[in-house]
């Protein structure tokens, strides 16, 4: 630093330059007339420091500034304060209290108006010290803020954090210049960081809480966050801190879920095309993106998570060439033979109804239940009675302690049992599977409130769970599972699913009875999971189903997460052992080598922005970086 410069910032403005910069900020003169040179700039910005000639108070919690009308009419935020035609009491009081944002945000906002002159956005002034932002805050729209700088005063020195806040504050106080500077350098960090490490990952975290704070709108912020999230998804299962954002903040969760599934609106725009698919075992045209075009026998492996390492989706052209690869247990129902048991046969693999049991007895049983008769016993539920006998409620553990002789409960002075949490449907369940040891589904189904099957069977497990009928629970566990492979397999063929997704109205009754936040459904919640997962090529269109994530926020933090591929989310579906460039054809990922999963050296990978299936639901594998740039966009190249 000059001399010169020095002492310029060390002492009061000369006369002539406070005539100059009275003269400055009201418009009265060029900037070429008074900025000549860095060190006449200077005071401008130590009049904000000093608060000289200040004729305005702006306070932050505890902080203070003294500045000036002049300046600060210059966001039309502060002019609306200010015009004595509004009336507002600021403009008669000469103080302004600014709530909902932190004192380090409006000391970037006041340096960046006084710094804000359309006719001195070409200067570039070097100022060290408690001035350093000035650098960047002097250049106006064009150039705008220099993040790099700003976020050394950031609470987290995070540079998506602070392009966040800056963005926040330029939508506030309506300083569109200072939002789209903020924008733009996101962007770029975006796209330079999108192949790289996840060691950007703590700046993402914290670019995510402050663009998910709830007091604040960053909506085109969020867009470019959001496209880095979708961009790292296969990598992110093994990072705890980001994983623990999904449980933290459900409104992220949520907008994450509809990002993944292709829903518009939820990130920036990428400019290039999706690749076109082939078939992964006789490498015949699947999909094409040019045209949008799926054949009218064409089928998809679409897995139960979105880690690379076990997981990888595949199209196939045909149902042949779909079973040659299925796993068992999920091919196609014309080609594979049974492979698991009836319910009935289920029924008696758990000794449900016991050789000791005569079926006529529980015959009898059943219409006791049904008549009431010599009954000695009252259920309630509701508004709903059933008499009942307490030797058959003593079969269930539940029940057993109060209807005992000796028991010195009240419902055994009383003989009689309000039960609450649950319908009056739901214990009429209970009590005929008491009485009679066995359950139909697809009959029971019939008195369900949306005569939903999956829905039944949740309600079954919840039942036998909740009155500890763990036969019951295994039952209702089988019915459950088999329904949902069924559904799953049902799901592969891409031409069926396009045109219509007939069982999703079962599918939404199941996740709601599932997901129930006043009920333990946890061991039910994977089988339905493995279908939301095998569906989400195919999903953001049904608008029925996009309502869940905000009517349940804790099925759209699971749904993230089995997407992302954290453990015990879903059901077991088979793995892909082979990856295959996309470009070439050679082999990138082998897990049958000795070595286990190994990627072969230099490999690389491209994520779709979404896993919606006209916009890239098949990730694509590359042998080498000429392979992965070959036909790349030059944004998204790799040049390091």
């Amino acid at each position: 630093m000059t001399k010169d410069l020095r002492s310029q910032m060390n002492k009061p403005p000369a006369r002539n330059l406070r005539v100059r910069t009275q003269r400055l900020i009201s418009g009265g003169i060029t900037t070429g007339e008074v900025f000549s040179s860095a060190a006449q700039l200077i005071p401008v910005f130590r009049m904000l420091d000093t608060g000289y000639f200040a004729d305005c108070t702006v306070i932050s919690r505890d902080k203070k500034w003294k500045t000036h009308k002049v300046i600060l009419s210059r966001s039309p935020y502060f002019a609306q304060d200010f015009s004595k035609k509004n009336g507002f009491k600021e403009a008669l009081e000469s103080k302004i209290t600014i709530e909902g944002f932190e004192p380090f945000e409006i000391s970037w906002l006041l340096r960046y108006i006084s710094g804000l002159r359309k006719d001195i956005l070409g200067l570039s002034v070097v100022i060290h010290g408690p001035l350093k932002l000035q650098n960047c805050l002097t250049k106006g729209a064009h150039a705008g803020i220099d993040v790099e700088q700003a976020k050394d005063t950031s609470p987290n020195k995070s540079f998506l954090e602070t392009c966040t806040i800056l963005w926040s504050i330029g939508d506030y106080f309506r300083l569109e210049e200072l939002s789209q500077s903020a924008l733009s350098q996101l962007q770029t960090l975006c796209v330079s960081t999108m192949l790289k490490e996840i060691k950007f990952l703590p700046d993402l975290e914290a670019g995510i809480r402050a663009a998910w704070s709830y007091d604040r709108v960053a909506g085109l912020m969020r867009q470019d966050i959001m496209s880095l999230c979708v961009a790292i998804h296969p990598f992110i299962k093994d990072h705890a801190s980001f994983i623990e954002f999904l449980d933290e903040m459900s409104d992220f969760s949520m907008q994450y879920l509809k990002a993944l599934l292709g829903c518009p609106g939820m990130q920036s725009n990428e400019t290039h095309a999706p690749l076109g698919t082939d078939c992964t075992q006789c490498l015949k045209p699947v999909f094409d993106d040019k045209g949008k075009k799926v054949p009218a026998e064409t089928f998809a492996w679409i897995p139960t998570s979105l880690n690379f390492w076990d997981n990888y989706p595949c199209g196939f052209c045909s149902r042949h060439c779909y079973n040659t690869l299925a796993p068992e247990g999920f091919m196609k129902p014309e080609q594979q033979a049974a492979t698991s048991d009836s319910p009935a046969s289920e029924c008696d693999k758990t000794s449900l109804v016991t050789a000791v049991v005569n079926r006529a007895h529980l015959d009898s049983d059943l219409r006791m239940l049904e008549s009431g008769a010599l009954s000695d016993f009252t259920v309630v539920c509701g508004i709903q009675e059933w008499k009942v006998h307490r030797f058959v409620l003593s079969r269930c553990p539940y029940f057993e302690p109060m209807v005992s002789k000796e028991s010195p409960f009240k419902e055994n002075l009383e003989s009689r049992v309000t039960i609450t949490g649950f319908e009056p449907f739901e214990i009429e369940w209970l009590l005929r599977y008491i009485y009679s040891l066995q359950l139909n589904v697809e009959q029971t189904q019939t008195t369900s409130p949306n005569q939903s099957y999956l829905e039944t069977c949740v309600h079954l497990w919840s039942i036998g769970d909740f009155f500890d009928l763990n036969d019951l629970c295994h039952l209702a566990l089988f019915w459950l599972t088999g329904q949902c492979k069924k559904f799953y397999v049902e799901s592969r063929s891409i031409s069926a699913m396009l045109d219509n997704i007939s069982f999703l109205p079962d599918l939404e009754a199941g996740i709601r009875a599932a997901w129930q936040p006043d009920r333990f459904t946890q061991p039910v919640r994977g089988p339905l999971m493995t279908v939301c997962s095998g569906l989400q090529p195919f999903l953001r269109d049904h608008k029925s189903f996009m309502s869940l994530p905000e009517e349940l926020p804790e099925f759209a933090t699971d749904f993230v997460q089995a997407l992302l591929g954290c453990g015990g989310m879903q059901m077991d579906v088979g793995k892909t052992e082979r990856f295959f460039c996309s470009t070439c054809n050679s082999t990138v990922f082998d897990a049958t080598r000795e070595k286990g999963k190994e990627f072969v050296d230099g490999a690389f990978i491209w994520t779709p922005i979404s896993l919606e299936l006209h916009s890239g639901a098949c990730q694509a594998f590359f042998c080498s970086k000429e392979c992965y740039n070959s036909g790349r966009h030059r944004d998204y190249q790799y040049h390091k």
